[in-house]
């Protein structure tokens, strides 16, 4: 019988062996304009903070749109190569094998009316980190028991840093992982709800 996890892992294996990646890693992504409206500009420093303090992840950037954000996720991969993959691009079929493949999704928006990133996440059992606003506030519950991923109040980097962190926790606790995607794998979006 086939699961949800011979799904991921099958997946998550692909895109390591592409990338270089190491798959005991979590892998966060994502997806999305390069624009500070998505908390795009947050991800660079995050990432270094997470790196400088003992952190241990893959991250994966999808997107385009601000010079500046580009420049400085690119100066970022140079520095993580082994760990750090940039596609300045914008590629429906990479993004769905993303979604696919990884283990959580980062959503650190300024604001965010409805948002659907969150739930094409949890559809692929893909646990969302959100910025607590609009809907994914409405859309993600963060509790470690009982949730759907993870919540931050401040669109600052040393708080998508220590979310990163919360995450990866998560990630080195099987049990509660593997229960977490069984949840965002079970939401109802759908327009009847």
């Amino acid at each position: 019988q086939k699961t949800w996890f011979d799904f991921k892992s099958k997946n998550k294996a692909y895109i390591c062996k592409e990338l270089g990646f190491d798959p005991e890693l979590p892998i966060f992504t994502f997806i999305g304009r390069l624009a500070p409206q998505k908390g795009a500009d947050l991800i660079p420093e995050a990432i270094e903070n997470f790196y400088h303090h003992g952190g241990s992840a893959n991250f994966i950037i999808l997107g385009s749109g601000n010079k500046s954000i580009e420049h400085y996720l690119r100066h970022v991969e140079s520095r993580y190569s082994h760990t750090v993959k940039t596609f300045i691009m914008y590629n429906e079929k990479l993004a769905h094998q993303l979604y696919a493949s990884s283990d959580f999704l980062m959503m650190p928006s300024r604001f965010e009316p409805c948002g659907l990133n969150q739930m094409f996440s949890m559809r692929y059992g893909t646990i969302p980190l959100v910025r607590s606003t609009g809907g994914l506030k409405d859309t993600v519950w963060d509790n470690i028991y009982e949730g759907t991923g993870f919540q931050f109040e401040y669109a600052h980097s040393n708080d998508l840093a220590h979310t990163l962190f919360r995450a990866k926790e998560l990630f080195q606790q099987p049990e509660l992982y593997t229960q977490m995607v069984h949840r965002c794998t079970s939401q109802d979006f759908s327009w009847e709800r």
